[in-house]
């Protein structure tokens, strides 16, 4: 009897932790998945990617999704050592995405991952922002600086742009050129993680579970990327959309993916589109091959795009869907029918005759 009414105790207190820690670590699926994202590019940057050409890691970053980005940024001060305050939830055009002590002094943040040149709007409303409230600030990009940019900026005392080199210093861990941030990293405490892992072992433990819920959280959300990148790639067309659909049924793959093959190609990302493919669609999009080569393996549209853009190119040539769905696959006729029958089992799986 004592024994069940400390079990019972012990699992009312694992219980009410478990409650209280994720009331702390609360917030949407997809903020705790960037966050996630974020962390691991930190990782990377700062540990074994440290080095490579900055034009890979200005792919890398222009790559990411734009709040994502904003994350990485946050998660680059931290590992400096410098204290930071997240706002509590993401801010759109014109607010602060977060602030830094630097020096012992509050530094406001605006970070945006542009893919060509900032907006002067968005630099004159933050030099703005950070005049009213008499505070520094960093406006932090991804993009090209304009004139006009520039220009709102030097007549501002309070407000510098930090791109390029600098941003590449600053997530990579090396002195950044005019700014007051120490260059030596520090991986930041993350005790309440271990913490929360022993308490979700304990609860497994007394209740039962066999962990399967806390395993399919990260795929769900890479599924549900993919399915979106899937709905845009097909532009409205359902027999383009349920295409695709069996292509990725039939492949498997996930973002992040790189599987070996033993000619020495790869099968990239979620419809794992071969590295064969690289340099003719580098020629394509006028972008360099390892860039491309990144971007299939790790960004779930531009996946989709290739993998839709090599069908059709085979449904132009040959003029037969099914022949088209065996391109995709292998340029040997056999290795060819064999794949279009297995994709004609996905689609009648999903889809029904």
């Amino acid at each position: 009897m004592k024994d069940t009414i400390w079990i019972a105790a012990a699992a009312v207190a694992v219980a009410i932790l478990v409650f209280g820690l994720a009331k702390r670590w609360r917030g949407k699926a997809t903020h705790r998945w960037r966050r996630r994202q974020a962390l691991a590019m930190c990782d990377q940057l700062q540990g074994d990617d440290r080095d490579q050409p900055r034009g890979l890691i200005y792919a890398r970053r222009r790559a990411m999704d734009a709040l994502a980005f904003e994350e990485l940024v946050i998660e680059a001060f931290e590992w400096r050592g410098n204290r930071v305050v997240r706002s509590r939830r993401y801010s759109g055009d014109g607010g602060v995405d977060g602030e830094v002590i630097i020096g012992g002094k509050r530094v406001l943040l605006q970070m945006k991952r542009y893919r060509r040149a900032i907006r002067p709007e968005h630099v004159r409303a933050f030099v703005d922002l950070c005049a009213r409230r008499r505070a520094r600030g960093l406006f932090i990009h991804a993009g090209r600086t304009g004139e006009a940019s520039r220009a709102a900026v030097d007549a501002s005392q309070h407000v510098d742009i930090v791109s390029g080199d600098r941003l590449i210093d600053l997530l990579t861990g090396r002195p950044c050129a005019g700014a007051k941030m120490p260059d030596r990293t520090r991986r930041p405490k993350r005790g309440s993680a271990y913490l929360l892992l022993l308490v979700i072992a304990i609860s497994l433990a007394f209740f039962g579970g066999d962990g399967k819920a806390w395993a399919k959280s990260g795929s769900s959300l890479h599924e549900a990327k993919v399915s979106a990148c899937i709905r845009k790639a097909a532009h409205g067309k359902l027999w383009l959309e349920r295409t695709l659909w069996a292509l990725r049924d039939q492949e498997g793959g996930w973002i992040g993916a790189a599987v070996a093959n033993t000619n020495g190609t790869h099968d990239l990302g979620p419809l794992q589109v071969n590295s064969w493919w690289v340099p003719r669609i580098a020629g394509l999009v006028k972008r360099p091959e390892t860039h491309v080569r990144y971007w299939l393996q790790n960004d779930a549209c531009f996946n989709v795009e290739a993998a839709r853009w090599i069908f059709l190119s085979g449904l132009a040539a040959t003029g037969d869907y099914w022949k088209a769905i065996g391109v995709y696959h292998s340029p040997t006729a056999w290795r060819q029918a064999r794949y279009a029958k297995a994709v004609a089992f996905h689609l009648r799986r999903r889809f029904g005759r």
